[in-house]
């Protein structure tokens, strides 16, 4: 599931997830 994802969008910078 993406559900961490939109979690860990909340705290950091879409630059951290992007890499």
């Amino acid at each position: 599931c993406e559900v961490w994802k939109a979690i860990k969008f909340e705290f950091e910078p879409v630059d951290k997830l992007d890499k």
